[in-house]
């Protein structure tokens, strides 16, 4: 019983650390996926090669599901995730991808929070573009439509986003 109660114990008290902490734990995981992936000139490089879906599809799904617990845990963690991964995947055939789409929609609402409000516009009609049936077509329509009555942004795209 006594065995019981410290590993219960020790359970929780490693769970406070990491939901407290989630920036520090986070790190060497994104390295450890950078390491992987090589720089962004690099990936950029690949980008045209055959089998590049194949080499970085698993890596982006690593960060997706990475970015699903820091979308949770740490909103500074995941504006890190997300826009290395912006960096790094957007002018790749992986940016259809709807691990990608994740990243989009999800760096739109960071930038957004962060009062870069024609940056999050652009994500968002971006995710519109690449996207047009997602799951978050919604969600980026009414992001659009409240950062142009609220904000005044405009876009260069004749897409209609007016509908949340």
């Amino acid at each position: 019983m006594k065995l019981l109660l410290l590993f219960l114990t020790i359970l929780v008290g490693g769970a406070i650390y990491v939901m407290g902490n989630f920036g520090v734990v986070q790190a060497p995981l994104l390295s450890h996926i950078q390491q992987q992936e090589g720089s962004p000139d690099a990936i950029q490089a690949a980008a045209q090669k055959d089998d590049f879906v194949a080499r970085y599809g698993p890596l982006l799904h690593e960060r997706y599901y990475l970015g699903q617990v820091a979308n949770i845990m740490d909103n500074a963690a995941m504006f890190t995730l997300a826009q290395d991964t912006y960096l790094r995947y957007d002018q790749t055939p992986l940016k259809n991808d709807p691990d990608y789409g994740f990243f989009l929609l999800t760096y739109g609402v960071l930038l957004e929070g962060g009062f870069k409000f024609q940056d999050s516009a652009d994500r968002f009609q971006e995710y519109l573009t690449l996207f047009p049936n997602g799951p978050g077509v919604a969600q980026a329509r009414s992001a659009i439509f409240g950062l142009r009555v609220n904000h005044g942004v405009q876009l260069d795209t004749d897409t209609d986003t007016d509908n949340p």
